[in-house]
């Protein structure tokens, strides 16, 4: 069975016991990792954010160490790393610096919002063989299983990367078709330690909320968005896809509360009714939270904000 090792690097620098970790887990890796485990491959996600403590006045990252483990364990058919742009990009460097030590074979691939905005920039990189650009649902596991060809491989028929072929000749893929969210494969959550992301808001009285993505992208263009730059369409998931995944998330981890992280999440109120009447009707007991541009939140009258 092929393996395929995923990384987020750190996002930003510590700061002493000032750090915190994120509130939301590797979604990325996460969303590549069910679709590779769909189509039985392996994969092992690192997240060095998960793995940083601050102990006795000392930073220990266990993140490279559990990278080399794994490329002992055995060899994967290629290294992915997500980065935005910044500090993940040097640290995103650290991580393909010692899979190109271990063995210069390894297809190191770069995705994420930077290597999306700046392909061209990314692919450049001593560090970077391979570039995807925009949703990686499709395109990723396409490109594993034509990595796994070694010899025979033909990467021009992988949507959505960037790439230097035999000749040191720049190629760009054209992007694949619209992925669906109803048609994602279930979250493998067993491969994180959830009680990392799992938060407490004192004011809110939640003891344990987790994030979750329901939709992608936005239909809006604002100018200071990423999404008026990188051209991932608005898709959504069903209000019984997204209920079912709350009800395993409740029984599962003994979770309270929902932080949706959608760039829009109030955008669509019949799914919102949907949503919110079927924690009613289940009796989930499960406090949610989203965000939404101010001008929808208006839209609502006082007999929905009170349902929601």
């Amino acid at each position: 069975m092929a393996n395929v090792i995923l990384i987020r690097p750190i996002s930003q620098s510590w700061e002493g016991e000032r750090y915190y970790r994120p509130l939301s887990i590797p979604h990325g890796p996460l969303t590549l990792a069910a679709h590779l485990i769909d189509k039985n491959y392996t994969a092992h996600i690192i997240d060095e954010i998960a793995m940083t403590e601050y102990i006795d006045g000392e930073i220990v990252i266990a993140a490279v160490d559990r990278l080399k483990e794994e490329l002992n364990k055995e060899i994967p058919v290629c290294v992915g790393i997500t980065t935005m742009t910044g500090e993940q990009i040097r640290r995103g460097k650290i991580f393909a610096k010692v899979v190109r030590e271990f063995n210069k074979n390894i297809p190191i691939v770069w995705g994420g919002a930077h290597p999306t905005l700046l392909p061209e920039m990314t692919i450049k990189d001593d560090m970077v063989d391979i570039v995807t650009t925009g949703e990686g649902d499709i395109s990723f596991s396409i490109l594993v299983n034509e990595l796994k060809k070694n010899g025979t491989r033909d990467l021009s028929k992988v949507p959505g990367i960037v790439y230097f072929d035999k000749n040191k000749i720049l190629k760009r893929t054209k992007q694949p078709p619209l992925y669906r969210m109803d048609d994602m494969p279930d979250y493998p959550y067993h491969l994180l330690d959830m009680e990392v992301y799992i938060k407490g808001i004192k004011k809110k009285k939640i003891s344990r909320y987790f994030e979750i993505n329901s939709s992608r992208g936005c239909p809006y263009k604002c100018s200071f968005c990423l999404n008026s730059k990188d051209g991932i369409p608005y898709t959504k998931s069903r209000a019984d896809r997204i209920i079912q995944e709350m009800v395993i998330l409740k029984n599962n981890y003994k979770i309270d509360g929902i932080l949706f992280n959608d760039e829009n999440f109030i955008l669509n109120k019949k799914r919102i009714r949907e949503i919110s009447q079927a924690c009613i009707d289940l009796n989930l007991n499960l406090n949610m939270r989203g965000s939404g541009r101010i001008e929808l939140f208006l839209k609502f009258d006082d007999k929905e904000l009170g349902l929601y």
